[in-house]
């Protein structure tokens, strides 16, 4: 997804000769006012480093903890210019403070560690700081000012730079003697420079419907200045736009943006990438898709259902709106005879009732259709519910002719009216005796085509009551129903 295009390349060059803010060298103690303004931490720019401060209400932040041991315990203490809530570290008797640092979450030590004098001797103290690493340690040595005990307040800013990534800082304060217990307050740390992330974003989320001019939400990156917003909807690209952080409202934490644009219906995709001058773009966020207009809705069938007695059905259905296309789908007992598609206009969608003869002529037997709706911009909805129905009418009961009554014959003909479109007939035939035959024969064998079904079965009727019965069948609509039973009685 790279922009190639003069305008989107003239504006990256722009944005990449905005100025740079540049951390100034730390040369030793200063005057404290605010961590945020400190010399230290390149006058409050915090990024694109991991930024983390003390005290926090807590005696394990950030992945540090005071250092064990006689010699470097050092106490957790409240006092004189400590805000609410928070607490100062203090020297113990050897005037040691140590601080142990763990790597975080990506294995990676800080590499700049300050800190704050908050209190000490009246007389002025010697400080001397080390960073160590493994075997390898550095050291700054420091003189600072007498501080008043009553005013403690006469804070210096100090730290320790090493990019190896520092493990250990152990700071000695002396002397202590007869003076106000050192202490250091405020401590702040940050790791080398990590790549910008990728924004999460956050709506229009992943499958959700929205209109045609959304707005756009993402989390806010502190170390971002600008962010780049690119959307596709259903035609293709529509938008590649950069925003600055403040235009978006990061500073609230969640980024926000309604772009003067009208999507087209359909589905669409977005993506979200940050910036800023010291480290360039990070990587685009995941593409997250969403659907303009509410998606298309399955149309509602009307008929055939049911039993039909023509070949070639009309098939209607209820519209749907903002569909211009309709796709058919027919199966009947042979198996699939259409799938078409036809315009809103040929199914006469505007009348308020879609319908369609195709010339395609169905078996006889069972059938099921389906119906479902497109347009450009939202592509297919879902099917129709299935219909089933029956193409032609099913096999009537044969109406019997003879024999009936008292007969004298015991091999007689049996004779009954045809049934349309029967290919096979069954005749079942009980006597005093119980049953004597259940057997199929042709149409062919019966004569159908006469006008009058007859057989005479090769065998002989037992003397007394009997009764007959017969019906039709064809493969497409299997088995009719029995006629009404025929009595007859063999003197």
């Amino acid at each position: 997804m790279n922009a190639s295009s003069t305008t989107a390349l003239a504006t990256v060059l722009a944005l990449g000769a905005m100025a740079t803010a540049q951390k100034p060298e730390f040369t030793g103690p200063v005057p404290y006012q605010t961590i945020a303004d400190s010399p230290f931490f390149g006058g409050g720019q915090q990024c694109p480093f991991a930024l983390e401060t003390f005290p926090g209400g807590d005696v394990s932040v950030g992945g540090w903890q005071i250092g064990g041991g006689t010699e470097n315990r050092a106490s957790i203490v409240a006092g004189v210019g400590v805000p609410p809530g928070g607490f100062v570290l203090q020297a113990n008797d050897l005037g040691v403070i140590q601080l142990d640092f763990q790597p975080d979450g990506q294995g990676a030590y800080p590499n700049e560690v300050g800190f704050v004098w908050t209190g000490g001797s009246s007389i002025g103290t010697t400080m001397t700081v080390q960073a160590i690493a493994g075997t390898q340690t550095v050291s700054n040595q420091y003189e600072l000012p007498a501080n008043d005990p009553d005013d403690p307040a006469d804070n210096s800013f100090f730290g320790v730079t090493w990019s190896q990534g520092i493990e250990i800082v152990r700071i000695t304060l002396l002397p202590f003697a007869g003076g106000v217990a050192n202490q250091i307050d405020d401590i702040q740390f940050q790791s080398a420079s990590q790549p910008l992330l990728a924004p999460v974003p956050a709506s229009p989320a992943s499958g959700e419907a929205v209109g045609t001019s959304p707005t756009f939400q993402w989390a806010s990156n502190p170390c971002a200045t600008w962010y780049r917003l690119w959307v596709n909807d259903s035609t293709g690209n529509r938008l590649v736009q950069w925003y600055t952080a403040e235009e978006v409202g990061a500073s609230s934490g969640i980024c926000s943006v309604t772009p003067d644009l009208v999507l087209n219906n359909g589905g669409a995709t977005w993506w979200v990438l940050a910036w800023n001058a010291e480290q360039g773009s990070g990587p685009w966020s995941a593409g997250t898709s969403f659907t303009v207009g509410e998606p298309l809705t399955a149309p509602v069938t009307i008929e055939p259902s049911g039993t039909m007695s023509g070949l070639t059905p009309t098939y209607r259905w209820q519209p749907v709106a903002a569909a211009t296309w309709y796709q058919v789908w027919v199966n009947d007992s042979t198996g699939n005879r259409l799938v078409q598609w036809y315009t809103a206009e040929e199914v006469g969608a505007a009348s308020g009732e879609c319908s369609i003869t195709p010339d395609v002529q169905l078996a006889m037997g069972d059938a099921t259709w389906w119906v479902r709706a497109w347009n450009v911009g939202q592509g297919n909805g879902p099917w129709s519910a299935a219909t089933t129905f029956t193409v032609g009418d099913s096999l009537t009961a044969p109406v019997t002719i003879a024999p009936a009554g008292t007969i004298a014959e015991t091999m007689p003909t049996y004779r009954w009216e045809p049934v349309a479109t029967a290919t096979w007939y069954q005749l079942w035939i009980d006597d005093s005796s119980g049953d004597r035959l259940v057997e199929w024969f042709t149409a062919a064998e019966v004569g159908a085509a006469s006008g009058e079904c007859s057989i005479t079965p090769n065998f002989t009727l037992t003397t007394g009551n009997g009764t007959w019965w017969v019906r039709a069948w064809n493969a497409d609509q299997g088995s009719g129903p029995w006629s009404a039973g025929s009595d007859f009685t063999v003197e």
